[in-house]
Protein backbone atom coordinates (compact mmCIF):
# COMPACT_ATOMS: atom_id res chain seq x y z
CA UNK A 1 0.00 0.00 0.00
CA UNK A 2 3.38 2.41 0.74
CA UNK A 3 3.96 2.22 -2.88
CA UNK A 4 0.75 3.68 -4.08
CA UNK A 5 1.46 6.94 -2.03
CA UNK A 6 4.13 9.42 -2.82
CA UNK A 7 5.11 12.86 -1.17
CA UNK A 8 7.36 14.76 -3.37
CA UNK A 9 8.58 18.06 -2.61
CA UNK A 10 9.83 20.89 -5.52
CA UNK A 11 13.33 22.27 -5.53
CA UNK A 12 12.77 25.57 -6.82
CA UNK A 13 17.11 26.28 -6.57
CA UNK A 14 17.64 26.07 -10.10
CA UNK A 15 14.69 27.91 -11.36
CA UNK A 16 15.25 30.50 -9.80
CA UNK A 17 18.51 31.06 -11.70
CA UNK A 18 16.82 30.40 -14.59
CA UNK A 19 14.26 33.33 -14.11
CA UNK A 20 17.52 35.65 -13.45
CA UNK A 21 19.31 34.36 -16.52
CA UNK A 22 16.24 34.80 -19.04
CA UNK A 23 15.44 38.05 -17.65
CA UNK A 24 19.15 38.99 -17.94
CA UNK A 25 18.97 37.82 -21.48
CA UNK A 26 15.68 38.96 -23.29
CA UNK A 27 16.62 42.84 -22.02
CA UNK A 28 20.29 42.19 -23.11
CA UNK A 29 18.99 41.11 -26.61
CA UNK A 30 16.62 44.13 -26.29
CA UNK A 31 19.32 46.41 -25.46
CA UNK A 32 21.73 45.63 -28.68
CA UNK A 33 18.63 45.59 -30.84
CA UNK A 34 18.47 49.55 -29.87
CA UNK A 35 22.06 49.62 -30.54
CA UNK A 36 21.79 48.00 -34.54
CA UNK A 37 18.79 50.18 -35.20
CA UNK A 38 20.32 53.03 -33.97
CA UNK A 39 23.77 52.85 -36.77
CA UNK A 40 21.01 51.53 -39.69
CA UNK A 41 17.88 53.75 -38.73
CA UNK A 42 18.20 57.30 -39.88
CA UNK A 43 14.62 58.72 -39.48
CA UNK A 44 14.52 59.65 -35.98
CA UNK A 45 9.96 58.73 -35.82
CA UNK A 46 11.19 55.34 -37.32
CA UNK A 47 13.08 54.87 -34.73
CA UNK A 48 11.43 55.56 -32.00
CA UNK A 49 8.70 53.54 -33.15
CA UNK A 50 11.01 50.28 -33.36
CA UNK A 51 12.66 51.11 -29.65
CA UNK A 52 8.82 51.25 -28.48
CA UNK A 53 7.78 47.86 -29.84
CA UNK A 54 11.39 46.38 -29.17
CA UNK A 55 10.52 47.58 -25.44
CA UNK A 56 6.93 46.00 -25.58
CA UNK A 57 8.24 42.87 -26.77
CA UNK A 58 10.58 42.44 -24.21
CA UNK A 59 8.37 43.49 -21.92
CA UNK A 60 5.46 40.78 -22.52
CA UNK A 61 8.10 37.86 -22.62
CA UNK A 62 9.90 39.43 -19.14
CA UNK A 63 6.00 39.29 -18.13
CA UNK A 64 5.58 35.83 -18.94
CA UNK A 65 8.81 34.75 -17.43
CA UNK A 66 7.90 36.42 -14.50
CA UNK A 67 4.08 34.95 -14.22
CA UNK A 68 5.81 31.41 -14.09
CA UNK A 69 7.73 32.42 -11.15
CA UNK A 70 9.47 29.73 -8.82
CA UNK A 71 7.12 30.49 -5.68
CA UNK A 72 4.44 29.06 -8.30
CA UNK A 73 6.36 25.42 -8.41
CA UNK A 74 7.04 25.17 -4.15
CA UNK A 75 4.68 22.62 -3.35
CA UNK A 76 4.93 19.73 -1.36
CA UNK A 77 2.52 17.29 -2.61
CA UNK A 78 1.27 13.69 -2.40
CA UNK A 79 0.03 11.33 -5.04
CA UNK A 80 -2.56 8.45 -3.68
CA UNK A 81 -2.64 6.28 -6.50
CA UNK A 82 -5.09 3.52 -4.49
CA UNK A 83 -7.25 6.67 -4.32
CA UNK A 84 -6.49 8.38 -7.47
CA UNK A 85 -6.34 11.61 -5.99
CA UNK A 86 -3.16 14.24 -6.21
CA UNK A 87 -3.12 16.32 -2.64
CA UNK A 88 -1.41 19.40 -2.11
CA UNK A 89 0.01 19.56 1.68
CA UNK A 90 2.25 22.68 1.89
CA UNK A 91 2.39 25.59 -0.38
CA UNK A 92 5.14 28.26 -0.10
CA UNK A 93 6.40 26.37 2.66
CA UNK A 94 3.24 27.13 4.51
CA UNK A 95 0.64 24.48 5.63
CA UNK A 96 -2.70 25.02 4.22
CA UNK A 97 -4.55 24.51 7.30
CA UNK A 98 -2.23 26.47 9.39
CA UNK A 99 -4.53 28.96 9.97
CA UNK A 100 -7.79 27.35 10.05
CA UNK A 101 -8.87 24.26 12.04
CA UNK A 102 -10.41 21.47 10.53
CA UNK A 103 -10.07 23.09 6.56
CA UNK A 104 -9.21 20.06 4.34
CA UNK A 105 -6.34 20.12 2.20
CA UNK A 106 -6.64 20.95 -1.56
CA UNK A 107 -7.37 17.15 -3.02
CA UNK A 108 -7.74 16.68 -7.08
CA UNK A 109 -8.91 14.00 -8.21
CA UNK A 110 -7.93 12.18 -11.12
CA UNK A 111 -10.89 11.63 -12.92
CA UNK A 112 -11.32 16.28 -12.87
CA UNK A 113 -7.53 16.41 -14.43
CA UNK A 114 -7.79 18.13 -17.90
CA UNK A 115 -4.32 17.30 -19.16
CA UNK A 116 -1.18 16.67 -17.08
CA UNK A 117 2.00 17.87 -18.71
CA UNK A 118 5.76 16.56 -17.71
CA UNK A 119 8.37 18.61 -19.45
CA UNK A 120 11.74 19.19 -18.82
CA UNK A 121 13.78 22.02 -18.45
CA UNK A 122 17.45 21.45 -19.56
CA UNK A 123 19.85 24.06 -19.99
CA UNK A 124 23.87 23.57 -20.94
CA UNK A 125 24.56 25.66 -17.73
CA UNK A 126 22.26 24.76 -14.92
CA UNK A 127 21.18 21.24 -14.40
CA UNK A 128 17.93 20.00 -16.08
CA UNK A 129 14.52 20.39 -13.94
CA UNK A 130 11.79 18.52 -14.94
CA UNK A 131 8.66 19.92 -14.32
CA UNK A 132 4.95 18.20 -13.80
CA UNK A 133 1.74 20.45 -14.43
CA UNK A 134 -1.87 20.23 -14.58
CA UNK A 135 -4.84 21.50 -15.99
CA UNK A 136 -8.19 21.45 -13.38
CA UNK A 137 -11.35 22.80 -15.05
CA UNK A 138 -9.58 25.33 -16.68
CA UNK A 139 -7.34 26.26 -14.51
CA UNK A 140 -3.52 25.59 -14.37
CA UNK A 141 -1.67 24.16 -11.63
CA UNK A 142 2.02 24.03 -11.26
CA UNK A 143 2.43 21.24 -9.72
CA UNK A 144 6.02 19.44 -8.94
CA UNK A 145 9.74 21.02 -10.00
CA UNK A 146 12.00 18.28 -9.43
CA UNK A 147 15.77 17.37 -10.15
CA UNK A 148 15.44 13.92 -10.12
CA UNK A 149 14.83 12.14 -13.58
CA UNK A 150 14.18 8.91 -12.01
CA UNK A 151 11.51 10.43 -10.01
CA UNK A 152 10.01 12.48 -12.85
CA UNK A 153 10.27 9.45 -15.04
CA UNK A 154 8.45 7.27 -11.89
CA UNK A 155 5.98 9.15 -11.49
CA UNK A 156 4.88 9.79 -14.94
CA UNK A 157 4.90 6.24 -15.85
CA UNK A 158 2.26 5.83 -12.89
CA UNK A 159 0.36 8.48 -14.12
CA UNK A 160 -0.11 6.91 -17.69
CA UNK A 161 -0.96 3.35 -16.03
CA UNK A 162 -3.26 5.02 -13.56
CA UNK A 163 -5.04 5.71 -16.62
CA UNK A 164 -4.58 10.04 -17.13
CA UNK A 165 -2.57 10.72 -20.35
CA UNK A 166 0.91 12.96 -20.19
CA UNK A 167 1.43 15.41 -22.72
Amino acid sequence: MSREKIVLRSTTGGLWARLISQLFAYWLGGYWFVIVISWIVSSPILFYLLVLVAIATVTYYSYNIISDHPYTWQKEVGFDFAKKQITILKIYGKDNTLDILDAPLRTIDFAHIDRLMGRPNESFIFPAIYQIIITTQGERINLLALRSPQQYADLLQRFQRSGISVS
